[in-house]
């Protein structure tokens, strides 16, 4: 199960004091509600999968014999699970707001330098620091970067560093304890001397003022927004950010419809213009509503293009039900959980091994009135994610234009969605968010795209980025304004 940890479940590690210690029979009884739930409501798993896992989980579980832990110290146990094999990027374990609350202090125990990751170096990423923007950090507390980075990774995806790079001041102190003092390591920009600073910590507080005057990534109030677009006249190149595929500008009565009027103002305008050449930026879109991927790509299909969408949920005989205290990140009493799930479960059909659902059943699309049918460039990241991982796979498969950018963060198979259900383990409390269904698409999708990761077409060598990098400018979409112009004048 792969964990997405959330700022402030995290923060909780900062003061371990007076919390109560659970013994090993009651860490232990979290510990096997907490194997059922992820080996039996994940629908990602198959049998011999399950198998595995449980093995894995339940041989790790043997090392609670004879502990006492609190309930943010089993936590860090639970972190330190690095199982093989099929993972669940919609899941996550968290503590509750009232240990939170109850440990939360002003404590000063925070890395104080952002940074940013790249070819597995530390880049800082502040500047007025006392550690000068752009140097790269080769050691913490005699601890070597490619150390820090086997420890605190679950695992070395391209998703897991871009998530890495805004927790890993928590992180590193749920992995290495309370630090209040900092030997790092580190090197100036296009400097190969190694300089030593000491740093004190911080708390949450200076934190919170330290993040907001980050220099990575840039134009971040354009990245609250849905969609962002810009005309390169110069070059007639048009440019869509496009951050998520859930509509976050406004409450909106009908979402799809909301996409496509937008999506029908913006390439109307790209035909007045008579644009020569897009790029779709998807660097920082990590998913959304699952139908409105091929309601995008419509406006840039060459051909018609088929479509098939499937929510599979295993099933609705949820194990450890009694731990169930809510769905969808919210709590809601029994009787009222229980009529949310009926509800949802009308929905679907009964086969003889699973309940599905057809999103979309075999729809042939056909491309949009005032479908692009310019050169495309669509860029990627560790970030694209779960919907946009769809998007990228419908437009690799139509071999639509180039993607360019780091491999992206998850591949359209395994998207697992449908509904999250909430547990808490009886003991510490812990609460632990997991997805009941996993979609799948038209088989037309998955012969085309055998490998069910997305690759790049073109990644920039570590030294050009960090060029860019030094300069606070877009690495990636510089040069493909670049490798735009260029071909331009070829």
């Amino acid at each position: 199960m792969r964990h997405l940890f959330f700022l402030f479940a995290l923060l909780s590690f900062l003061n371990l004091r007076g919390q109560t210690q659970l013994n090993d029979v009651q860490l232990s009884e979290d510990y096997q509600i907490l194997v059922n739930i992820i080996c039996e409501v994940s629908p990602t798993l198959n049998d011999a999968q399950k198998d595995t896992l449980r093995n894995y989980l339940e041989n790790r579980g043997k090392e609670l014999n004879g502990q006492n832990f609190t309930a943010v110290e089993f936590f860090r146990f639970l972190m330190g699970s690095k199982p093989s094999g099929a993972t669940d990027g919609h899941g996550n374990i968290s503590l509750p707001s009232t240990i939170v609350e109850s440990v939360l202090g002003d404590n000063k125990v925070l890395f104080p330098i952002p940074i940013v990751i790249e070819n597995n170096q530390f880049l800082v990423n502040i500047e007025n620091a006392a550690i000068p923007y752009g140097s790269v950090i080769s050691e913490i507390n005699g601890k070597s970067v490619d150390s820090i980075l086997a420890t605190v990774l679950k695992a070395a995806s391209t998703f897991e560093i871009r998530n890495l790079e805004r927790s890993f001041d928590i992180l590193f102190l749920l992995k290495y304890g309370a630090i209040n003092t900092f030997q790092i390591a580190y090197s100036l920009p296009n400097h190969s001397e190694i300089q030593y600073l000491k740093l004190d910590a911080i708390n949450v507080e200076s934190r919170e003022q330290i993040y907001k005057n980050t220099v990575m990534p840039l134009h971040r109030e354009q990245l609250t927004k849905t969609i962002n677009t810009q005309f390169f006249e110069a070059e007639n190149i048009f440019y869509v950010q496009l951050n998520s595929f859930t509509w976050r500008d406004e409450k909106v009565e009908n979402e799809y419809d909301t996409f496509k009027k937008k999506f029908e103002d913006i390439f109307k305008t790209i035909q007045k213009q008579n644009v020569s050449n897009l790029i779709i930026d998807l660097r920082y879109n990590s998913g959304g509503n699952m139908i409105v991927p091929s309601l995008f790509y419509s406006f840039i299909a060459e051909d018609n293009f088929n479509e098939h969408i499937e929510l599979i949920v295993p099933d609705f005989d949820f194990p450890e039900s009694q731990h169930l205290v809510g769905v969808e990140n919210r709590s809601l009493p029994a009787e009222a959980l229980d009529a949310y799930l009926k509800n949802f479960k009308k929905g679907f059909t009964k086969n003889e091994d699973y309940y599905d659902v057809k999103v979309v059943n075999q729809k042939t699309n056909k491309a949009n009135k005032r479908a692009y049918q310019g050169k495309v460039y669509l860029l990627v990241s560790g970030r694209t994610f779960s919907a946009a991982a769809y998007f990228a796979a419908l437009f690799k498969s139509q071999n639509r234009g180039k993607i360019i950018g780091e491999p992206i963060g998850g591949t359209f198979r395994n998207i697992t969605a449908g509904m999250q259900l909430v547990y808490e383990l009886p003991n510490s409390e812990l609460l632990v968010n997991m997805p009941i269904g996993l979609y799948k698409f038209s088989e037309d999708l998955d012969k085309a795209m055998p490998d069910a990761n997305i690759g790049s077409d073109m990644i920039l060598h570590a030294d050009l980025f960090y060029e860019h990098y030094l300069n606070k400018k877009d690495a990636y979409l510089i040069e493909t304004l670049g490798l735009i112009s260029k071909a331009n004048k070829d």
